[in-house]
């Protein structure tokens, strides 16, 4: 196990007592829970901003309650659906629903139910008996994209790395091949940013990345290609599934300038230019962000500041794949790129 990941902790059993048994961090926010997950990164005490610095605090309480208590916390009445998501066959996997003082209700036929409070600030979960990896993977791909949002962050669609203080953002559509991307960066010797989610705020001049939990997702075809010995190297498998693994790696919770977007797109033939500039347009990143069921004025007006700013502000590229090349030679390009354009803007 890689320094500063923690092992999961059996669900069955544990209390719903609201003293935490750790203080993680991801996506700057500090998590306090009463169970410990694979891939988020331990902290020995609170790194987000402190109210005493003019900056209201984000943070939040993860607490592993049984269904009664699930359910004694949720109102009976007022509550709306905001969404359901359907399998092939039409049964329904995911259920969203609000209530204007609880806050939402995310409940998961496979992996439980989750209540996460209007400001975010507190999470129950009363998951389904699967194994930990599994409806811990929900709450990273779920839950905790949320909470970005309700702490007055911008979640974005894409994995990152960084290069010291600096990182990139890999922007692709869904299966897409950026989090193949991010790992062969990482074997280039990349550190390991964020996987799925590019939680931003502007800072300034410029813009923030704040990493999110130190977990990958690895489909099967590439971790054939990488091989046990290369995975063993860039962390611990924590679970797999038909379709992928999940891999627990190294990072650091520290906030990073995002210092480019790399757009990847799909050719069928090798292009004239695999890596070139492009002018981003903000409605192509509102279209790519997270939690699209929270549509209160203020996310609009927010979204719409901080997209219009990563627009003018952060170098944009597209960057083709073709089937001659393969996740690592483009790696290896987007690499020398990245490090070429970050040498000279600073």
């Amino acid at each position: 196990m890689p320094p500063g990941l923690t092992e999961p902790r059996p669900a069955t059993g544990a209390s719903d007592s609201r003293t935490p048994a750790w203080t993680g961090r991801a996506f700057g926010i500090d998590l306090h829970a009463n169970f410990r997950a694979a891939g988020i990164v331990e902290q020995a005490g609170p790194t987000a901003p402190h109210e005493d610095d003019g900056v209201p605090a984000r943070r939040s309480h993860l607490q592993l309650v049984s269904d009664v208590a699930l359910e004694a916390a949720w109102p009976a009445a007022g509550t709306r659906t905001l969404g359901y998501l359907h399998d092939d066959e039409g049964r329904s996997v995911l259920t969203i629903a609000e209530h204007p003082d609880a806050g939402f209700r995310l409940e998961a036929s496979y992996y439980g139910r989750f209540v996460v409070s209007a400001d975010g600030g507190r999470v129950l979960c009363a998951p389904t008996p699967v194994a930990d990896w599994e409806w811990q993977a929900f709450v990273v791909g779920q839950i905790l994209p949320l909470l970005v949002v309700l702490h007055g962050l911008e979640g974005l669609h894409g994995s990152a790395v960084s290069f010291a203080d600096d990182a990139i953002g890999l922007v692709a559509s869904s299966c897409g091949g950026k989090s193949s991307l991010a790992v062969n960066l990482v074997r280039r010797g990349a550190a390991f940013a964020a996987d799925d989610v590019l939680a931003l705020e502007r800072d300034g001049a410029g813009t923030a990345l704040h990493p999110g939990p130190a977990l990958a997702s690895v489909r099967h075809a590439e971790a054939d290609v990488i091989g046990p010995a290369g995975l063993a190297e860039l962390g611990t498998v924590v679970g797999r599934n038909d379709h992928e693994l999940r891999l627990a790696m190294q990072r650091d919770a520290r906030p990073l300038n995002l210092a480019a977007l790399y757009f990847i797109e799909r050719a069928e033939h090798e292009p004239s230019l695999t890596i070139e500039a492009i002018e981003p347009d903000p409605l192509q990143l509102l279209s790519g962000s997270h939690n699209a069921f929270v549509r209160t004025a203020e996310r609009l007006v927010g979204q719409l500041d901080l997209y219009a700013h990563v627009s003018r502000s952060v170098p944009a590229f597209r960057a083709v794949v073709w089937p001659g090349i393969d996740a690592y030679g483009l790696a290896c390009l987007i690499q020398d790129h990245a490090l070429q354009m970050i040498a000279g803007s600073s």
